[in-house]
Parts: structure tokens; sequence; C-alpha cells
């Protein structure tokens, strides 16, 4: 197995094994989850209470249809709740989308700067702000786009076309955001050389923009996203909205100042830039741009919103960084290494340490101080660990024993029934090959030959 592969998979698998919180991560979910979970009925042919909005679009509950498949399958077989299979399935399934969307990524990088280290990919695809809708609340459509995207880029630098824009397609119908793709495929096209690749390109892109006019028109002026109309946010644009969004509670500034790193970065080199680069640097801009609007609130959580336009931004970032001066790359990789941080700091501790120390956050509680109170008391954190899936599963089947009755009132955090079962193996297998690989990767380091001094 190649080292990079390795690599990744101890990352992807680590990730797991640390961060991932089974509590909801396969058997809870919310408001704006059940909207795609009922999608996703309806695709299997099964009920499912119905959604309370019609804004949430159907792509990523087509990329469960093979675990709701699955899971109506066994549930027959089994004569079990459907939910009780249906959840861990597509929870699971979620967190391999992040994990092969890390893979998939680091195979493009390397097509665009084939010396680009895996230790940099991972660190920038930590930045994604994905994070929380990967390892607590993987029933969004995030992780779903996230691999969409990536595909989206891999099959076009590999000159597959017509996979590019029919997954283009697909990507648009899950996240309407990320319909500014378009513009990267027919940049893609002006910059091939190939007459044969053109055309095909040139015809995608058009279904591409007709694709994104349709969800415009829709969305922007008769449907609107949850009630918000293109024309109603206009009327409350405001400048003075870019202050709350860089320095506010969740501002860029703090959270994702690498984010506006690679919009300096892409408005300093715009000349030197292919039509593709230009295209992702103006689809991160674009989506910058849509939120100074006041009517919408933003807070550490909106960079989501983001997530797409990640994507290009980070191989615009690899197609640069060898001629970058070195001043600059330690500037963009130290605000990488802080967002990829910060992005850790804030999956653990929003909402868990507001709503334990705060109660729900009103105009009388500062989310801000309680984020920074978190650093005089660290050890508030420790509660979480026991989220983590070996001790969370190990709790799950202890909680009933007689031993275990002091935690009589957590009971109902517990996994249960075919949830428990399918998750227990799942966490079994992730940690046997985790500890495999991690053998592996020591045994290739000991085998290794020594240097050769080439004086001698």
């Amino acid at each position: 197995m190649k080292r990079n592969t390795v690599s990744a998979l101890l990352v992807i698998l680590g990730s797991f094994l640390v961060l991932f919180q089974a509590r909801w991560g396969v058997a809870a979910y919310g408001n704006d989850e059940s909207c795609y979970l009922e999608w996703l009925h309806r695709f299997i042919g099964s009920e499912f209470p119905m959604c309370y909005s019609h804004s949430h679009p159907w792509g990523v509950s087509l990329l469960w249809v093979p675990m709701g498949l699955i899971a109506k399958g066994l549930a027959g077989i089994l004569h079990a709740n459907l939910e009780s299979i249906l959840l861990p399935l597509v929870g699971l399934f979620s967190f391999a989308c992040w994990g092969l969307s890390l893979i998939l990524l680091h195979k493009v990088i390397l097509i665009r700067n084939p010396h680009f280290r895996f230790r940099l990919t991972a660190l920038l695809f930590f930045c994604i702000p994905v994070i929380n809708y990967v390892f607590r609340y993987p029933f969004f459509a995030h992780s779903g786009e996230l691999l969409l995207t990536v595909l989206s880029f891999y099959f076009l630098l590999t000159h597959r076309p017509i996979l590019a824009c029919l997954i283009a397609v697909w990507l648009c119908f899950t996240r309407p955001y990320d319909a500014l793709i378009a513009g990267v495929v027919m940049g893609y096209a002006l910059d091939s050389p190939n007459e044969k690749l053109r055309r095909p390109l040139r015809i995608g892109a058009t279904v591409l923009a007709a694709a994104a006019l349709f969800l415009f028109v829709r969305i922007g002026f008769f449907t609107g996203y949850h009630g918000l109309k293109l024309v109603d946010a206009f009327h409350t644009l405001r400048w003075l909205s870019l202050e709350r969004i860089l320095f506010g509670f969740g501002g860029l500034v703090w959270w994702d100042a690498w984010c506006l790193f690679l919009l300096a970065l892409g408005m300093t080199a715009f000349r030197r830039l292919s039509w593709m680069d230009r295209a992702s640097w103006a689809w991160l801009l674009a989506l910058f741009l849509l939120h100074i609007n006041p009517s919408k609130l933003w807070d550490e959580l909106q960079p989501r919103y983001l997530i797409g336009a990640y994507v290009g931004a980070i191989l615009l970032f690899a197609r640069l960084e060898p001629t970058l001066p070195a001043r600059w790359r330690r500037v963009g990789l130290t605000l990488a290494s802080f967002q990829a941080v910060s992005q850790l700091y804030l999956f653990w501790t929003t909402p868990y340490y507001v709503l334990r120390h705060f109660g729900p956050i009103t105009d009388t509680v500062d989310p801000t101080f309680a984020q920074l109170a978190l650093l005089l008391h660290p050890w508030d954190l420790l509660p979480l660990a026991g989220l983590s899936p070996v001790p969370f599963t190990l709790f799950s089947w202890l909680h009933a024993l007689p031993m275990f009755q002091r935690f009589a009132n957590y009971g109902h955090y517990a996994l249960k029934g075919p949830t428990l079962l399918i998750f227990t193996a799942f966490v079994a297998l992730t940690l046997i090959a985790f500890l495999h690989l991690l053998r592996c990767g020591s045994l290739r380091h000991k085998t290794r030959s020594p240097l050769v001094d080439r004086n001698s």
C-alpha cells in the first residue's frame, strides 16, 4: 500500500475514533435533517413524517439511496424498525464520504502540483468548515456536498468531461449555492488545449448554467429559501454587515482567516491565474459577498455555506504554492493551521459549553465570553471524551448492568438494538484497521534502507 494511502487512512480512521459522536451521529436528527431523510424515504418507497420546509433539495438523499435500500432489506429480514438500521448506515456513510473526499482531494492536488505533500493536504482539508456535519450531525447535506464537489474536480482534471458535468449537476441539486461550479467547468473548457474536450465541456457548462439559472429563478423569485427571496435579501443589503461577518462572534477573522487569505491571494495573482482558477476564486468571493446581509444571522457555523467553494480555493492555493514567496507561504500555512485548530475547537465547544453553563443563547448571554471562559476551565470538556466511539460503545453495552446503575439517569443516551450492533461492528473494524495500519507504518519505517554516503 502506498505511503500516502496509509497516511490518509490513518487520518480518516483516527479522526473517527477520536471525534465521531455516536449519540447524535447514528441515532438522532433535527428539523433540517428530517427533510433530507424524507426525500430518502420517498426514494426507497417508505413512509416518513413530512418535512417542515420545501427548501431542502434532494441531491444528498439520492446519494444515500444504496444505504436506504440495504436498510429496508435488513429491516424486512430481521423484522426490525427501519429507522434503527437506516440511521446508523446513513450516518456512517456520510463519514465515509468525508474520508473518500480527503483521498480524492489529494489525488486532484497532485495533478496540479506533483510535489504537494499529503500532510499539507490534510491540514488544508481540516480547514473546510464541514467537521461539525461529519462527526456530530451527519444527516445534513454537507458531507455529500463535499464529496460531489471533489468528484467534479477529479473527473474534470482527469479529462472525463461528461462525468464531471453530470456530477456537477447533481451537486447543484444538493446545495444550490454550488451552482457557481458552472463557471469552473466553462473556465476549464477555455483553458483546455484539446479541441475534442472543448465541445463536451462547453455543452456541459451550458447545461450547468441552465440548471443554475433555473435554481436561481425558482428559489430567488418564487419559492424562496425558508421564505426569504432574493428581492427581500437585496432590500436588506447593508455594507455595515461586513463588520459583523468579519469581526463578530463567528466572524471570519477569528475562525476562517485562511478564507480571507485565499481571497487576497486570488486578487493579487488574478492575472496569472488560469480561467478555471479565476472561476474558483470568483465562486468563493460571490458566496462571501452574498452573506453581507443582516437578514441572515451569521455565527460560527455559517461558513458551511462556503464548503463547495473551499475545494476550488484549495486547488488554487496548491497551484500557486510553488511560486509563492517564502514569507507569504509561511503566512498562508500559519493561517491554515490556526483555522484547522479553530474548527476543531468550535466542534468540541459549540453548543456544549454555552448550553451547559449559560443556557440558551439570548441577548444576555455572550457566546464569545463562553468560548473564552473555556480556556480557563478546560476540564469541562472531559465529559465529551465519553462520546467518542470506543467509550460510548462500551457505555451502551454496560449501562444496564448493576454496577452501572448510578448511570441509569443517562441510559436514554445509550444506543440500543440494531443501531448498537451496527455501530459496534463498525467501531471494531475501524479499531482493528487503525492498529494494523499503525503496525504497517512502523514496520516500513524500521525496514527503510539507510542513506548511502555519496562521498564514500
